[in-house]
Formats: structure tokens, sequence, C-alpha cells
């Protein structure tokens, strides 16, 4: 039975926590790149790669991480990712050249996957259907609270303590994380039959991570998330340099925006947490890729028509806050279709959706200080999600008829 009252308080709070390795990891040090470049001796590009390094170890981690929780149960892993995040948040710290702090944001990356991608699992452990929509937007707006704070955060330490003295606080952050692993969270994983019983059929086994991907539902709404990721992720590769060379904002002005956008996605999540239990995922799903699109085509007109640049700004807060309707259904939808194998499918889910953050993040700065690359980014991930949410529709009708007639 899913928890109630405080418990459940608890438990929202945990998950959030779990969940934020990813949003302090990327935006508090986002601030900072510019120092980081000039005292490790690098090109902005070189600093870039700090993220997409980070971003390829949450992917590789997840693959990991989330298949071992179907096996083994949730807390075992979790235990295990987030003590490699604080051991590779501390050399993070401590990093002398460009090199190590790129293998450091890798184990940290693949480390703290085990806490984002254990966290969506546990969810779909606990919650079904439109509930599982809402507590992923109630995650949202918990979790929503980090891209406003780190960067904000992030400004105002960049001078007094350095770009280490940042790094220095994600450590402390990820050591709590390792507690709350340890202390707080339960098993919630469905126990299985033991394979040898002479009772237990083949299906009481986790389904192979591949086998996942062949259930066409899941497929089409984890790539929906993946998508939208996409069009985030370079606009949060690319703003830093947006805010600071081509708006001509200080460090901490920059983070400032940046933490307004991010607001928008707050928001936006909470608005869907209201509404989805009365309109269900699917229809909000649609209504925030509406405005995903509307997003889309407005910065498309600002690079277009040479508009001032700081025409892209509403635009941009618009695009953030589409998000907050998107990402939670999705994952619940994406995870409807894989109940048996929860770990799996959220490792799928956190896989794709960081590969193309990685690969998008260096992407949207081959163009120099311009909103031309970030336009086609956020124009081309726009068009393949509406793809997957027709498709994803479609899959959602056909496994309705088949309840239909198996009832």
């Amino acid at each position: 039975m899913p928890p109630v009252g405080r418990a459940r308080e608890v438990l929202l709070v945990s998950l959030s926590l779990m969940s934020t390795i990813s949003p302090f990891a990327t935006d508090m040090y986002l601030p900072s790149f510019p120092r980081i470049a000039e005292d490790l001796s690098t090109t902005p590009s070189g600093v870039q790669l700090t993220l997409t390094t980070f971003l390829v170890g949450v992917a590789l981690g997840q693959l990991v991480f989330g298949p071992l929780s179907d096996r083994l149960g949730r807390k075992p892993p979790l235990v295990i990712g987030t003590m490699l995040c604080v051991i590779a948040s501390v050399v993070a710290v401590l990093a002398p050249t460009i090199e190590v702090l790129l293998v450091a944001r890798f184990a940290q990356g693949a480390g703290g996957a085990a806490g984002i991608v254990i966290a969506r699992a546990i969810v779909a452990d606990v919650f079904r259907g439109a509930e599982a929509a809402r507590v992923f937007s109630v995650l949202a707006v918990l979790g929503g609270l980090a891209p406003i704070a780190a960067p904000i955060a992030g400004g105002l330490l960049a001078d007094p303590v350095g770009w280490r003295g940042v790094l220095a606080v994600l450590a402390a952050l990820t050591g709590a994380m390792f507690l709350v692993a340890v202390l707080v969270i339960r098993e919630t994983a469905p126990r299985r039959r033991s394979e040898a019983h002479e009772d237990s059929p083949s299906s009481t086994r986790p389904p192979h991570l591949l086998s996942v991907l062949r259930r066409p539902g899941f497929t089409a709404y984890a790539l929906v998330k993946t998508c939208s990721f996409a069009a985030l992720m370079g606009y949060i590769a690319a703003s830093p340099f947006i805010f600071q060379d081509l708006l001509g904002l200080d460090p901490l002005q920059g983070a400032g925006l940046f933490a307004l956008n991010s607001l928008a996605l707050v928001v936006a999540s909470a608005v869907n947490a209201r509404l989805v239990r009365a309109r269900g995922p699917a229809a909000m799903l649609r209504g925030g890729v509406l405005l995903m699109t509307t997003a889309a085509v407005a910065l498309a007109v600002v690079v277009t028509f040479a508009a001032p640049p700081w025409a892209a700004v509403p635009t941009c807060m618009l695009l953030v806050g589409s998000m907050g309707f998107v990402f939670g259904n999705s994952i619940a939808l994406a995870l409807g279709h894989a109940r048996d194998a929860a770990g799996a499918g959220s490792a799928w889910i956190g896989f794709s959706q960081f590969v193309v953050g990685a690969a998008v993040a260096p992407l949207v700065g081959l163009g120099g200080v311009s909103l031309v690359p970030l336009s086609i980014v956020v124009l081309s991930a726009t068009v393949t999600t509406w793809a997957c949410v027709l498709i994803g529709g479609r899959a959602d009708r056909r496994a309705a008829r088949l309840d239909a007639l198996g009832g």
C-alpha cells in the first residue's frame, strides 16, 4: 500500500534528495566555467567536457544500477553507488589537471546514477497511473529547487571560495545523499519467487534489460523524456556563455536569470501535480509538448529575424517551463509499460536522456556565442518528441483494447 501522511512526506523528500545529484552537479559550477578554464589551462570546450563526462557517467551508471536493483533489491546498489559518488566528489575537489577532473566527474556521475535511477524505480514500485505521474511531478517541484539554488550558490561562492570550494559543497551534498541511502530508504522492490522453485515460471525473473525496449509504449514515452531533455540540456550548456558573453551579465546575474527560468519548471510541475489526477498524464503530456513547440518556434523566429538577444529570455523560460508537464508524465507513462522491470525501465530512461544530453552539451558551443545552434537543437528535439508522443498514444490504445478483451 502506498505510504500516507508523514511517511509519504519523508519518502518524497528523501527521493528528491537522491535525485538532486544531476541538477546540482550540472548547475552549481556553471558560473565557474571561465575560472576553471583559466586555472587548469584549458579551453571553454574543455571545461564543457567535464559536463559531458559527468553525463556519460550518469548514463552508463544507470544501466548498471537499474537492472541490479531489479535483481538484488533497491537498497544495496543505492548504498554502493552513493558511496562511489562521495569518493569521486572528493577527488574532483583536489583535481590538479583537467584530465583528473574529467575522470572524477565521470566516476561522480556513475555513482550518483544509483540515486537517480533507483528513485524512479521506487516510485514505480509504490505508485500507479496518474498517482505515479503526480508523485513524479511533486519530486520535480522539490528537486526543481536545486536548479534554482545551485547556480545562485555557485555564483555567490565562485569568487570567495573559487571553483574548488564550489565542488567541495557538492561533495558535502553527496555525503548527505549517502547517509539518506543508508539510514532512511527502505526496500521497495517486489519480492520474486525463487527461480529454483518448481512452481516458479521464468516470467517471475526480472525481464532482460534489452527486452524492455521491445515494448513500443515504453520505448516511445522513454524517448519523449529523452528528446525533451535534449532541448533542456542544450539550454543548460549554452546558458553561461549566452548570459555572460551575449547578454553581458556577470556570473551572479547570469545565475539569477538561470534560476528564474528554473522557477518556471517548478511552477509548471506543481500545476501538473494538481491537475493530472483529473485530466490524466497523457493529456497533460500533450499540453506540455505543445508549450515546448511554441518555445521552439519562438526561438527560431528570434534567430531568423536577428532579434535582440534579450528576446530569447522569455522564450527560454517557456521552454524550461514546458518540461514541468513533459517529464513527470512521460516517465509515469513509460514505466506503466514496464511495471515488472522498473529498475531496467528507469535505467533506459536515464541512459538515453543523458547520452543525448552529453552529445548536445558541446554541440551548442560549436557556433561560438550564438543562439543558432541552440535553436537547431530545440527544433529537432521538438519534432522528434511529437513523433514519439503519437506512437506512445497508439500503444496506450492498443494496451487498453487488450485489457478490455482480457477482462
